[in-house]
């Protein structure tokens, strides 16, 4: 924050003592601030993670079924497909899953 005043030291000793104590109180909120943010930004990360964990290793387990490989290359297959189609990870699993158990999927006579 920049205060000026109209004449030169247009701020008394005291004027200054107290300007200096609100800036540093005010700053101090904002950094305060920030870390609640990041923190809060971090949180509904984690949350949408861990909610987003179970799809994918169902995901994951069908592909190692499917193809007949181990959990890491299903998942580097999930990771690449969602890349290359631009898909968040969670929804390339959601398809994979609701392809796999519908009906067209199980009914083998077609």
């Amino acid at each position: 924050m920049n205060l000026y005043s109209k004449r030169d030291h247009g701020y008394r000793e005291l004027d200054a003592t107290v300007l200096e104590l609100y800036t540093t109180a005010i700053e101090g909120y904002l950094r305060a601030w920030q870390r609640y943010l990041a923190t809060r930004r971090l949180t509904e990360q984690l949350r949408t993670a861990l909610e987003s964990r179970p799809v994918i290793e169902q995901a994951k387990g069908i592909l190692m079924v499917l193809n007949n490989c181990g959990a890491e290359q299903a998942f580097a297959t999930l990771v690449d497909y969602s890349r290359r189609s631009n898909t968040k990870l969670r929804e390339v699993a959601e398809r994979m899953i609701s392809e796999a158990v519908s009906p067209a999927s199980t009914d083998h006579r077609r």
